[in-house]
């Protein structure tokens, strides 16, 4: 994965809107001193904890890396589930909606258990408190008669996230009456439930589980020193990956493997040189802080492939709440190509110099789908050039023309290369993009508030007051 920066310093961009390379190459030994610093918490983790800055080690916690593979393994092969409910909110909901959409097929829930490699079908709930969706859901699984045989990942760090906990106390009793029909035990419900959360007494998840007689199938920890929105490559994300394996293509311990050799590939480039074109992180950091300081104030996050168009909602939360404090940090707006072209393109060329954009290409797209486009056809006039072409080589040059029309207007934007779209490239970019917001927060000298979210408390507060009154 390498950062394209060639307009970087073009003339094409207006002086008062370019970023030179020297104003780069200026921030080098501030960069160095925040990899310094980093190379100096991750001496004890105890400090990564205490900074927020445990997820830059989940790939290091072999003991729960292994507790994954084994309960998503002992779950496959003894209960065959045929479905997987996600019930979590913000970076419990996001990271595994994220890694689905990019990884798994995009009509996975339509194609037969057997064409799914085993893996069971996915249904996300629990993020808000509209109802639609987990009726839906749950009329879906009863009509079908599924609710006895799907698992329910509940995923709360705190184990008292209301609309997470409401989506779970209601899936809880539509088992329990599907027990009840079956002549068992209401108790039993917890054999279909996987909780991941905090492992203390903090959580109520974790003292409902610790109080039962039936114990959850399985109890996963969002690790202490790990925000929702850093979470991804803890259990919150890498059980999600273990469950939707297509055993046909790879076996879960190969696709964990890959996943973090991904996430460890990402640290290590996080410590390379600072200006080098493999630190994508450094790299985007400073263009990003530098362009906010030019009034650059928001940036278009435009993962060209739309396979990766989620990203941009994972990214938005990520960067959003943690670099917007103190009055300072750019908006975040989510598109994908060409389809963003046609929404918000004629407002980025014509409108006011106040954007980046951050383009992510994919180099490579996986061969048994890139169709080629039939000769013969007899169409006509310019769309005869698309003839003999793949999908993949005409995508590729819809985004080169789209960031060379860009660069001819004097808009700044930058492009991320992604060789190809698999569990590696994956989790690589997204710990990469998750390095970008920490070195941005460091250059915004935010230091732990990058981690944290006060203002998210207000709502919840005055929420539960509303409730209480």
């Amino acid at each position: 994965m390498r950062i394209k920066i060639d307009n970087v310093s073009s003339e094409s961009i207006a002086a008062a809107d370019r970023i030179e390379k020297d104003e780069i190459a200026e921030l080098q030994s501030t960069m160095e001193a925040i990899q310094n610093a980093w190379r100096e918490e991750a001496k004890d983790y105890n400090v990564l904890v205490e900074n927020l800055r445990a997820w830059t080690k989940c790939h290091d916690q072999r003991d729960v890396l292994t507790d994954i593979t084994e309960l998503a393994t002992s779950i496959r092969a003894e209960m065959s589930p045929e479905a997987l409910v996600t019930v979590g909110i913000g970076g419990s909901d996001l990271g595994g909606r994220t890694l689905h959409a990019c990884l798994n097929s995009s009509q996975h829930n339509m194609l037969s258990k057997k064409a799914r490699g085993g893996a069971p079908e996915v249904y996300f709930v629990g993020d808000t408190f509209d109802p639609g969706e987990l009726f839906d859901m749950l009329q879906t699984l009863e009509e079908r008669d599924l609710i006895l045989k799907t698992v329910y990942n509940i995923i709360s760090k705190s184990g008292t996230t209301s609309e997470t906990v409401a989506a779970f106390l209601t899936i809880k009793a539509s088992i329990e009456k599907a027990l009840e029909a079956a002549g068992r035990d209401k108790a039993e419900y917890a054999q279909y439930i996987v909780a991941t959360t905090g492992l203390n007494d903090k959580s109520e998840l974790y003292n409902m589980n610790e109080n039962q007689k039936v114990k959850f199938r399985g109890l996963l920890p969002v690790p202490d020193g790990v925000g929702g929105r850093f979470s991804f490559a803890s259990a919150v994300g890498l059980f999600f990956l273990a469950m939707t394996t297509n055993e046909q293509v790879e076996s879960i311990d190969d696709r964990i493997a890959a996943a973090i050799k991904g996430l460890k590939d990402a640290e290590n480039d996080a410590y390379k040189h600072p200006l080098s074109d493999e630190n994508v992180a450094s790299n985007i950091a400073m263009i990003n802080y530098l362009a906010e300081k030019k009034g650059k104030t928001s940036v278009v996050f435009y993962p060209y492939a739309k396979t990766l168009k989620l990203i941009g909602d994972w990214y938005t939360q990520l960067s959003t709440e943690s670099l917007q404090e103190k009055g300072q940090g750019q908006n975040v707006i989510p598109t994908c190509g060409p389809t963003g072209n046609h929404s918000i393109l004629n407002g980025v060329v014509g409108g006011p110099r106040d954007k980046v954009i951050l383009f992510i290409r994919v180099e490579e797209f996986q061969a048994e789908k890139n169709y080629t486009i039939p000769t013969g056809s007899g169409i006509g006039g310019e769309l005869a050039v698309l003839e003999g072409k793949t999908f993949g080589f005409i995508q590729n040059a819809s985004q080169l023309g789209t960031e060379n029309n860009l660069t001819d207007n004097g808009v700044l934007n930058v492009t991320i290369s992604l060789p190809k779209i698999d569990t590696y490239n994956i989790c690589k970019l997204l710990y990469t993009l998750q390095c970008v917001v920490a070195f941005e927060g460091d250059l915004r000298g935010l230091g732990r508030i990058t981690y944290e979210q006060a203002g998210v408390e207000g709502y919840k507060k005055a929420t539960r007051q509303i409730l209480s009154a």
